[in-house]
């Protein structure tokens, strides 16, 4: 049975990334495999953490507009 390994690679890395987040090319392209996957691995952080924010923000609207739903925090 062949197996087929898929190497990961600084530029799929960041090919990755630019399918959901900007970047400065000059400043934030990683140098390395390593670096590379700490780069995604914190920009995808920072998007589901700016989606958390903007989902919070149209909640806390929404309790403000009716002050009959509670918020449960868990």
């Amino acid at each position: 049975m062949a197996y087929t390994v898929e190497m990961i690679s600084i530029e799929k890395v960041v090919a990755s990334v630019k399918r959901f987040s900007t970047f400065s090319a000059s400043k934030e392209l990683p140098y390395d495999l390593e670096d590379a996957m700490v780069f995604w691995i914190n920009k995808k952080l920072g998007d589901c953490v700016t989606l958390c924010e903007a989902v919070l923000v149209d909640l806390n609207k929404k309790l403000t507009q009716d002050s009959s739903l509670e918020l449960l925090m868990i």
